[in-house]
């Protein structure tokens, strides 16, 4: 009755509208949902915790590229982006490949593993921000074709251990899924399942290993070895030993695979903790000065020293040592849209995880002109694979943009330590000295000049003085 008196006052044109049509049939959708849980005798499950967050529209004002996808859409956030149609012949041949793995007499069908995927539907919507408008069929086979998809690109950057040797010479055979092709050819493809809305949520692809191995345990081994193996394409920082990183670490993240690339790097920061050093922590602290740059801290005594971090606690300063210790870092294709989507989400996590965004605010405070990067570069902490040091030297102030990066007590509290020890030295202090008095024209100028007329004066009060003397004298 409602919807009646709700159509008759819109103009003809709005009531066959597709818009319209559309928004009645989300409306019939809510309502069917709403019903059936509220007469279902089931209790209601807790809602999950999101894990899928929404990009901030001043983060993609700065920098689109790094955050939208540009080649494949995974999950539902940007299934609708007819830009990224092409890649579905290869969503199509991927399921296909793993409908081809899982045992024959089983009896599993394709609309098997789409209903056992339908029955996490709250699971899945509960792990997004937004709130998912397609129902919960569409959304089951949307998560298998994206899941199978993902999967093989997994495999693919896992090695060819991951494979059937009989695949390459299947009908299912995916060019697309060459461990040659998609390292040479497919970078804008590896950069699009880095990004944070373009995640599916890890226990999907949990289920269809599961039905491919018959095992729970089996597949979430699987799982996890191919996600660690695929991290060490991604991870932006050197020397890791992922081999170590174990899989009851306290560290993993078990949402998406862009929260398990931020466990490893949550490990590589946080590890371990020395007695002797300071690293990163969460104490109150107000201390909110600039640093010097890094050629003033080496000027002023201060060792800058590069950490592989192969036991944690990659970025440290040590006051005995009078050294900060930092993590070499690769400088390639995707590594700013790594780095961008890992402070993305941090920015929803409590500050003591935010470990990316710290380093990052660090290394934005250090590096002022093209000589410090190219002083990093030289001390072997950049590894700058594309691009020069100028851009290298730009590329930290960008990605501070639109973050609040400067009141993470973590980083404050690393400066102060740095600052501390800084200006307890005697070389520190001279050049701080030459660079306030004598690095400044114009201030030097002013002085000079305000110097000069106080002489002047000085000297011609003098003089009148003198002079009256000698007048009034005998």
């Amino acid at each position: 009755m409602a919807e009646q008196k709700y159509k008759a006052l819109l103009p003809r044109e709005a009531q066959d509208s597709e818009e319209y049509r559309g928004r009645i049939y989300r409306e019939d959708e809510w309502l069917i949902h709403v019903k059936e849980g509220l007469h279902s005798h089931s209790p209601i499950a807790r809602p999950p915790t999101v894990c899928i967050f929404t990009v901030p529209k001043i983060l993609i004002d700065f920098n689109r590229h790094a955050y939208v996808p540009q080649a494949v859409s995974i999950g539902p956030s940007y299934h609708a982006n007819k830009d990224l149609s092409d890649m579905d012949s290869h969503k199509l041949r991927a399921a296909q490949k793993m409908m081809g793995r899982i045992p024959p007499g089983t009896g599993t069908d394709i609309n098997f593993v789409v209903s056992e995927i339908e029955k996490m539907d709250g699971q899945i919507r509960g792990a997004y921000e937004k709130i998912l408008d397609c129902n919960s069929e569409t959304l089951a086979w949307m998560m298998l074709l994206d899941a199978s998809f993902l999967l093989e690109l997994l495999r693919t950057l896992a090695g060819k251990d991951h494979f059937d040797s009989s695949e390459s010479n299947s009908m299912y055979f995916e060019p697309l899924f060459d461990e040659n092709r998609i390292k040479s050819v497919g970078f804008s493809v590896l950069g699009d399942i880095i990004k944070l809305e373009n995640q599916i949520p890890l226990f999907v692809l949990a289920k269809i290993l599961e039905l491919e191995a018959g095992s729970e345990k089996e597949a979430q081994t699987m799982l996890f070895q191919l996600l660690l193996n695929a991290a060490s394409t991604f991870f932006p920082f050197k020397n890791p030993q992922l081999s170590l990183f174990e899989r009851n670490s306290p560290f993993i993240g078990r949402d998406h695979f862009l929260s398990f690339l931020h466990g490893i790097t949550l490990s590589f920061f946080c590890g371990a903790k020395s007695s002797s050093s300071s690293s990163l922590s969460t104490a109150e602290t107000r201390f909110n000065q600039v640093l010097p740059s890094v050629s003033r801290l080496w000027k002023g005594g201060i060792c800058i020293r590069p950490c592989t971090g192969d036991g944690g606690n990659a970025l440290r300063f040590d006051k005995e040592e009078s050294a900060l210790y930092l993590p070499v870092i690769k400088i390639s294709e995707n590594t700013e849209t790594v780095v961008r989507n890992l402070m993305a989400m941090e920015a929803f996590l409590p500050s003591e995880l935010q470990v990316v965004s710290c380093y990052v605010g660090l290394m934005n405070s250090l590096i002022y002109t093209e000589q410090d990067a190219t002083s990093l570069r030289m001390a072997g902490i950049l590894c700058i694979y594309v691009g020069n040091d100028e851009q290298a030297a730009q590329l930290w102030d960008g990605l501070c943009k639109g973050m609040s990066i400067s009141s993470l007590q973590p980083l404050k509290l690393l400066k102060k330590e740095i600052m501390e020890c800084y200006r307890a030295k005697w070389r520190a202090r001279m050049i701080e000295f030459y660079m306030n008095r004598f690095t400044r024209p114009w201030r030097t100028t002013v002085s000079v000049i305000v110097a000069t007329c106080i002489f002047v004066f000085t000297f011609a009060q003098a003089l009148s003085s003198m002079y009256g003397f000698k007048k009034t004298g005998p």
